[in-house]
């Protein structure tokens, strides 16, 4: 019978194993005993700690009477169908709207079937498989972080049971679709502390036909003003729409935000528009007077009016 240091000892062997293991394949490891219905673990800490679930998971292991060789074996079964953490190098927390970008993608994309067979690259779409839909298998309200997120995208893929080579060939497509269209399609133009902006866009996108004919789930966490910065190039770029189709989209876009802005001012320097028709050679006139001020048409024309009308108050008329 071992004895209480010896119940230690193996107890430290399984959870420093596991420690060399990254904190998404335990995770994965937690999901898979889910499914077997070995243990139950709370989300939070599975998300939260990777620490937590090393401990966690060593203690259940023990309890059904594993030792280090039984942990291994049971580790490569319930990881068969898990590839390498470095095919998600790219989904990197540093880099959010990388995240969004392929959590977005999978979440209006049918990728796989419940039969593990792939659906997005069957151009010919000869498979009638019933698709395995993300949406069943995250949550899309504003309390699910971008961390969370990056979390249900590698652990769904990992959990289907599909061949590593249709894994490995989405993922790479998605790496480089996101690297081609963040070169090509630049979303400097939306400022982090523009609330005027983040209220417009976010209704702007939301309206937008191409979103809504693209993406039937966007994340909640739009609503939230402090992330549409990163929330709105991540639609943007997971778009599976033509790179022409793109670039008029954001033509459109930010043509229509340089209209808001331009109204904006205009109402914040108490200023308005009117339509005038003059005569060519007026027009001439009116060029040659801003020319010698070093103003502008519109500058010139309120100093001539200003003018006028400080001529007739002081005329008494």
């Amino acid at each position: 019978m071992p004895t209480f240091d010896q119940n230690i000892i193996s107890l430290h062997e399984l959870e420093n194993h596991l420690r060399q293991l990254s904190h998404i394949k335990l995770i994965h490891i937690i999901k898979r005993c889910r499914v077997e219905r070995i243990l139950y673990v709370d989300d939070n800490i599975v998300y939260d700690s990777k620490e937590e679930s090393i401990k966690l998971l060593a203690i259940e292991f023990y309890k059904k009477g594993y030792n280090l060789g039984k942990l291994k074996e049971k580790i490569e079964q319930l990881c068969h169908y898990y590839i390498n953490d470095t095919y998600f190098d790219f989904i990197d927390n540093k880099d959010p709207i990388s995240i969004l970008f392929c959590y977005c993608h999978l979440l209006n994309n049918k990728v796989f079937s419940k039969n593990g067979n792939d659906l997005f690259f069957n151009t010919r779409r000869t498979l009638k498989d019933e698709p395995l839909e993300f949406i069943r298998h995250t949550t899309i309200q504003r309390k699910n972080t971008i961390t969370q997120m990056r979390i249900d995208f590698i652990s769904f893929i990992n959990l289907i049971t599909s061949d590593d080579c249709n894994k490995k060939k989405y993922i790479k497509h998605l790496n480089k679709e996101y690297i081609f269209s963040r070169s090509k399609f630049n979303f400097n133009w939306l400022s982090k502390k523009d609330n005027d902006q983040a209220i417009w866009a976010v209704k702007y996108i939301k309206d937008n036909h191409i979103i809504k004919n693209n993406h039937k789930h966007i994340p909640n966490i739009i609503d939230d003003y402090n992330h549409y910065s990163i929330v709105i190039p991540a639609l943007f770029h997971s778009l599976e729409i033509t790179d022409d189709a793109k670039e008029l989209f954001l033509i459109k876009m930010k043509k229509a935000w340089g209209q808001v802005k331009y109204r904006n001012k205009i109402k914040k320097d108490k200023k308005t528009t009117i339509n005038l028709v003059i005569r060519k050679d007026s027009k001439s006139k009116l060029e040659d007077i801003s020319h010698f001020y070093g103003l502008n048409l519109n500058e010139t024309f309120e100093k001539l009016i200003n003018n006028e009308s400080k001529i007739i108050k002081n005329s008494g008329i």
